[in-house]
């Protein structure tokens, strides 16, 4: 996919795909470009390829072995013209190494992530695809490593991403935005939760559905 130039103060949208055979998964953070230096504008590029690097690492130990990590898109989301077609990489797919096993598909782990605006509109969720059954322990919760990959995950979502490349210094802050001419909401914190959420839309009786690039 092409790549795009973006200003200070652009807002991308980062897709994450992860598969199972028949469904796939995504998972959507955003980030706003705050800090630019060396440049009048950052190559979209620069971003998506650590980013998904990182993805790649931090997911590949809560997917089953049966489940695999597919890779990234980015979207820009406040576009001064026409929005650009999304940049896009799956050269880091790879299989889960959670473990053997598949649990139910539509069994998700679960983050939450807050902003300094009180409410449901400063919060926002991400439900973590295809666990293992060995990730379930005993009494039904995720298992201690899984909670503790959850977290690392989590931190990553909700901290600032520098970016060096070629003299060109770049921050990235996650952040919550609507669109339009609502304000990005800076994202303050997140919570890994230990239990189990369901996303009724990865279910085996669901309808089934392919990757987009």
């Amino acid at each position: 996919m092409p790549s795009f130039y973006m200003p200070i103060g652009s807002v991308v949208r980062m897709v994450t795909y992860c598969t199972v055979p028949g469904q796939v998964s995504t998972c959507t953070r955003q980030f706003q470009l705050f800090e630019l230096s060396g440049a009048t504008q950052f190559l979209s590029t620069d971003f998506l390829i650590p980013y998904d690097t990182a993805m790649v690492d931090l997911m590949v130990g809560l997917l089953a072995n049966s489940a695999g990590y597919y890779g990234t898109q980015m979207y820009l989301d406040n576009p001064q013209a026409a929005p650009p077609r999304p940049d896009s990489t799956s050269a880091f797919q790879m299989p889960g190494t959670g473990g053997v096993g598949l649990a139910p598909t539509q069994t998700s782990g679960l983050i939450s992530f807050y902003t300094n605006v009180l409410g449901k509109m400063g919060q926002g969720r991400m439900y973590v695809p295809f666990p293992s059954a060995e990730h379930i322990s005993v009494d039904g919760t995720p298992t201690v490593g899984y909670q503790d990959s959850l977290d690392d995950l989590g931190t990553y979502l909700s901290s600032d991403k520098v970016i060096v490349n070629a003299g060109v210094t770049a921050r990235f802050a996650p952040v919550m935005y609507s669109g339009g001419i609502a304000t990005a909401m800076l994202i303050t914190g997140h919570k890994s939760h230990n239990a189990w959420a369901t996303q009724r839309k990865r279910g085996s009786f669901g309808r089934t559905n392919s990757t987009p690039f």
